[in-house]
């Protein structure tokens, strides 16, 4: 009982951390390639050209270590602000994908975020 009760404090403080990750950066129209942002244990890669499409983007993670990392999808709208995001996180040494992709352009932008539980990072907005 007491191991379950300290696994859902640990992802709710990896989700908390990924909430308050801000990101920063300027935004790329066009792009195409892949983003990779790190923190210990964790890599978090965005493909801005994934699924065969130069507009759709994807996100992973894979755990380096055997803890447990999160990450979330950003899709902003800039001409309304609203952004949506997915999360999802994966157990030690292990890796995942977001269950959808986004379509980002000249109006929507993307981003991912990524925690190890204690440290987080953003990327930049990418359209």
């Amino acid at each position: 009982m007491a191991r379950s009760l300290k696994r859902a404090a640990a992802l709710a403080v990896g989700a908390g951390l990924l909430a308050v990750t801000g990101m920063g950066g300027t935004a790329y129209a066009g792009s195409t390639g892949t983003v990779q942002i790190r923190v210990v244990g964790c890599v978090g890669t965005m493909k801005l050209d994934g699924g065969g499409s130069p507009n759709l983007a994807t996100a992973s993670l894979q755990s380096l270590t055997s803890n447990t990392c999160w990450l979330a999808f950003w899709d902003m709208n800039t001409t309304t602000g609203q952004k949506v995001s997915q999360g999802f996180s994966v157990r030690g040494n292990s890796s995942g994908s977001a269950g959808s992709a986004y379509y980002h352009d000249f109006e929507h932008k993307v981003a991912i975020s990524i925690s190890n539980g204690v440290t987080s990072a953003g990327s930049a907005w990418y359209n």
